[in-house]
């Protein structure tokens, strides 16, 4: 086994970063990525206010979120529905998560059992907004290397 000295160590300390860096770049998704996904959970809400649910919900939460994750592995080679658990995301996923469910609790209520015609369209409106900004927000932190491939090191 051979030891390094101390410039050897820095450059693959370097190297090492950098590759980590360009991973992280590359895991970002495709600028349309989030648009969609949210455009997709946008339609499954709105379809309530079309009366429109089976397909809407089958287009919406089926069909355009697999079409989006088949077209970005095949455009960046990274798998966009990867390491959401990671701690360093944690609350950010929880908190959009909850967020879409009451959007869409509420709004299917004032929709259905309130009246309140097209409540459901303005939900997924909000859902499609949550989408675009969480997903760039997490792409922000891929980009900068906060999430850790190693739970250890990683951010809490």
């Amino acid at each position: 086994m051979s030891s390094l000295d101390g410039t050897e160590a820095e450059q693959a300390l370097s190297h090492a970063a950098q590759a980590r860096a360009l991973g992280a770049r590359s895991a970002a998704r495709p600028g349309w990525y989030y648009l969609v996904l949210g455009a997709g959970m946008g339609w499954a809400l709105a379809s309530v206010s079309l009366d429109r649910v089976a397909i809407g919900v089958a287009i919406g939460l089926v069909i355009v979120p697999l079409a989006a994750e088949l077209l970005a592995r095949q455009q960046t080679g990274a798998a966009p529905l990867q390491r959401y658990g990671d701690r360093s995301v944690r609350g950010l996923v929880v908190g959009y998560v909850a967020l879409v469910v009451a959007s869409a609790v509420v709004g299917v209520v004032l929709e259905r059992a309130a009246g309140l015609t097209g409540a459901a369209a303005v939900s997924g409106v909000l859902v499609l907004v949550a989408t675009v900004v969480t997903g760039r927000r997490l792409d922000a932190r891929r980009a900068s290397g906060a999430m850790s491939g190693d739970p250890a090191t990683g951010p809490a």
